[in-house]
C-alpha cells in the first residue's frame, strides 16, 4: 500500500526517464517510510490491530506473559527489521539503517 501511494503520480508515470529509478528501487526492495500520508498510516495501523486482536489463542501458551510482552516490544521497535531467513525456518533481526 505504501508503494502504491509513493509511486501513484500521473506526472511520474508520464516521464519515461524516471522509470529507471523506479526499477532500481524495485530491485532493492524499496519501501517508502511511514509518515508521508497520515491517513494511509492510520489505515495500516488499524488493519494490523484488527488482525492481531482478532486472533484467538487456542490452548495453553508456551511462553510466559513477560516473554510475550518482550516479543511485542521487539515487533513494535522501528529501529530493527525482523524478516524470515532465506533458507531454513529461522529469522533474521537487522538494524533498520543497515537494511
Amino acid at each position: 500500500m505504501r508503494l502504491a501511494e509513493y509511486f501513484h503520480n500521473d506526472e511520474y508515470q508520464e516521464r519515461k526517464d524516471e522509470k529507471e529509478e523506479y526499477e532500481i528501487k524495485k530491485e532493492r526492495r524499496f519501501t517508502s517510510e511511514p509518515g508521508r500520508e497520515k491517513w494511509l498510516d492510520a489505515y495500516i495501523e488499524a488493519v494490523k490491530n484488527d488482525i492481531l486482536n482478532g486472533i484467538e489463542e487456542k490452548g495453553q501458551p508456551n511462553i510466559t506473559k513477560q516473554e510475550k510482552q518482550a516479543l511485542q516490544t521487539l515487533l513494535n521497535d522501528s529501529s530493527i527489521i525482523i524478516r524470515p531467513a532465506d533458507k531454513g525456518s529461522g529469522i533474521v533481526i537487522t538494524d533498520a539503517n543497515e537494511y
